[in-house]
């Protein structure tokens, strides 16, 4: 019976020891609290979660601090204990000292994985605070590239790619009148969770004028445009096309126009002056 006793004892000192990092991310204390702000990070980049405490005494002692993520414990102090950092890459910004009122994180290279979820609950003699953080992470995608494959008949394939790039992109093609095309998409993850993107669309031959986007989260990061005119019929150029060469001539013969009745007028003012010297 004194066993069952001590066992229970045991097992509910060690859930009342666990319960301070229990308690929901939103606790307020006006006495003692964290202050924590979401994050975005660059892939490969350092990376500061930034979380500071606030006390309305002075010199407050810490005397217990942990930091987790996905469930995992990165951070951990206890008073007369050493700091335990079970991360090579995620420390403290700063020199952690038990008066400290900074316990921001530095994350060094940022990966994708490290993206989520961070909580770091602070126990002081002014009291216990909880703070949660959600960080996301970006990585731009590459500049597109477009290639040409021959297909059947009059047809042929244009073939856009970027990669590297996270979250998920899209890619989007637009013809010479800036509407929208739909291509065959395709995506894959690479190892280190970032995304490559593809896309090939199949169009007629004679008129190669199309742009390749890669957009992400709704924002155009890059635009890479291909360029390839052949010989085509009068029924088979674009409206845009016809009007551009249209206009193109009407200014041309504007413009010489213009200058025809400069170069008159100039050499009629001439005349003029030559009939008011001759004596």
């Amino acid at each position: 019976m004194k066993s069952i006793f001590c066992i229970v004892g045991v097992v509910y000192m060690s859930l009342l020891s666990h319960t301070w990092f229990i308690s929901a991310c939103d606790q307020k204390d006006e006495l003692f609290k964290m202050i924590c702000h979401d994050t975005t990070g660059k892939y490969n980049e350092d990376t500061v979660i930034h979380c500071t405490l606030g006390s309305v005494r002075s010199n407050t002692k810490v005397t217990k601090l942990i930091w987790m993520h996905g469930g995992a414990t990165l951070i951990k102090f206890s008073a007369g204990s050493a700091i335990e950092e079970t991360h090579d890459r995620i420390t403290l910004y700063h020199k952690f000292q038990d008066s400290t009122t900074d316990v921001s994180l530095l994350i060094k290279g940022t990966q994708i994985k490290d993206k989520g979820r961070y909580e770091c609950k602070v126990v002081s003699d002014a009291g216990i605070s909880h703070g949660c953080v959600d960080l996301k992470v970006e990585a731009p995608y590459s500049v597109p590239i477009i290639t040409k494959h021959q297909a059947d008949g009059d047809k042929v394939i244009l073939s856009c790619s970027s990669h590297g790039g996270y979250p998920k992109g899209e890619i989007q093609w637009t013809d010479w009148d800036g509407n929208n095309v739909s291509g065959e998409d395709r995506f894959s993850l690479e190892s280190d969770d970032r995304y490559t993107l593809s896309s090939n669309l199949t169009i007629n031959k004679s008129l190669l004028f199309y742009s390749c986007s890669v957009i992400k989260e709704g924002v155009t990061e890059h635009t890479t445009e291909y360029h390839e005119m052949q010989m085509l019929e009068a029924s088979e150029v674009p409206d845009r096309a016809r009007k551009a060469v249209i206009v193109s001539i009407m200014l041309f013969t504007v413009a010489v126009t213009a200058l025809f009745l400069a170069k008159w007028s100039y050499i009629s003012k001439l005349s003029q002056q030559n009939i008011v010297l001759d004596p």
